[in-house]
């Protein structure tokens, strides 16, 4: 699966989206952050690389990013655009670090 985190975290972004602007997600901008950071750390902890899962956050940060907060596929570096990203960060690397303490405690 390790090998699949960046596809598989795409099309997920991608679908998630979709279904959140068609929900209106763009009006409610932190429970589709929410929604987005737990896809992010399901998706980041099946990898066994920090790289790839910083990778995961970013994939998720431009669409969310782009479709949700700022619309048509424009990105932005503004203040809410960086807490989207740490929070993405942050839920990528804990769910990876998560996953690799389940993954240790297991040997």
């Amino acid at each position: 699966m390790d090998d699949l985190v960046l596809p598989v975290g795409y099309a997920s972004a991608a679908l998630a989206a979709a279904v959140l602007a068609l929900g209106g997600g763009h009006w409610h901008p932190w429970f589709s952050l929410t929604v987005f950071a737990l896809l992010t750390a399901g998706i980041a902890a099946q990898t066994t690389r920090m790289v790839r899962a910083v990778a995961v956050a970013a994939v998720c940060w431009l669409f969310f990013d782009g479709f949700i907060v700022n619309g048509q596929g424009e990105l932005a570096w503004r203040s809410t655009d960086r807490t989207g990203f740490a929070v993405l960060l942050a839920a990528a690397l804990g769910g990876a670090a998560a996953a690799a303490l389940d993954r240790h405690r297991d040997r």
